[in-house]
């Protein structure tokens, strides 16, 4: 899950479709930047289904998208926002107006050329520090600190995990009866497996319930002070290939630590490159980055 983004071809436009549109009287742009039928579905199905038909195969473009690019996964797309108010929005004003808080909407042509050159500049700034959860099996960062999510990364029945810049946490509890029973700078690990939770009472016979077919369990320890707690908001990784059956297979780091890092402009390439794709596309073709 995340944000897409496209920009539709000229072809329509500019009369280079291979075969004429049908019911080119009720052809309109909607409101998510499609070619499509301004008729209702009921009592024109075939009318649209032959119109889907013409729009795939009408020009090179599938879809008659000039470009569709995967922008980012949620995570790492709130990490850019929080770097651009780290560096202040003044800086930023046209990528802030344009870019969405949730998916669908629209960033107008003439805001694009604009946009690239806050991108460009995006990259020429100070980056300063990032707060990340680091495994030290591996070196490798598990989650980094996303200030929209006030650190949170592991949603759970029976509470949430997170990391911030005072340590990783554990919160035991729902709601506003949350109670932060851990948290650390550095700590160690250990899987204990699962755990049988028995069905709660109300819970019909065939149906399902949190923990149901057994409950992963954790030890954690503090490795400045020794304390410890058993939760079931572990950490966790994946190994680069899935299982035989296509599953993800998770690690269970032994020992961890929260980081600060200097960060670079290469730490974004994962969504500048995208962003500059659609953004030059809606400046080559005229018409908008539509947010899907």
């Amino acid at each position: 899950m995340g944000l897409d983004a496209a920009v539709r071809c000229r072809c329509w436009e500019d009369g280079k479709t291979a075969q004429p549109v049908p019911f080119a009287e009720h052809v309109h742009i909607d409101s998510d930047g499609r070619i499509s039928l301004d008729l209702p579905w009921d009592n024109n199905e075939q009318k649209h289904l032959r119109f889907e038909k013409w729009s795939r195969s009408c020009c090179p473009h599938e879809n008659m998208e000039q470009v569709w690019v995967h922008i980012s996964n949620w995570g790492g797309y709130r990490l850019f926002q929080q770097q651009i108010r780290a560096f202040g929005l003044q800086h930023f004003p046209v990528l802030t107006e344009v870019l969405p808080e949730v998916n669908g909407g629209q960033a107008p042509a003439e805001k694009s050329a604009a946009a690239l050159r806050e991108l460009d500049k995006f990259c020429t700034l100070n980056f300063g520090e990032r707060v990340e959860l680091v495994s030290l099996d591996t070196g490798e960062t598990i989650h980094s600190y996303v200030e929209a999510y006030e650190g949170i990364f592991h949603y759970a029945p029976t509470g949430n995990a997170g990391v911030d810049p005072e340590g990783f946490f554990v919160r035991h509890g729902k709601d506003e009866n949350q109670e932060e029973v851990f948290r650390s700078m550095r700590f160690s690990q250990e899987y204990l497996g699962r755990t049988d939770v028995p069905r709660p009472a109300g819970i019909p016979e065939g149906a399902t319930w949190p923990g149901k077919g057994g409950r992963k369990e954790f030890k954690l320890t503090d490795l400045a002070t020794g304390r410890s707690i058993v939760t079931a908001l572990g950490v966790c990784t994946y190994h680069q290939e899935p299982s035989p059956d296509g599953e993800l297979q998770e690690v269970y780091p032994k020992q961890v630590e929260v980081q600060r890092r200097q960060m670079a402009c290469t730490d974004f390439l994962y969504i500048l490159e995208p962003l500059r794709k659609v953004f030059k596309a809606s400046l080559q073709t005229g018409n908008p980055v539509c947010w899907r």
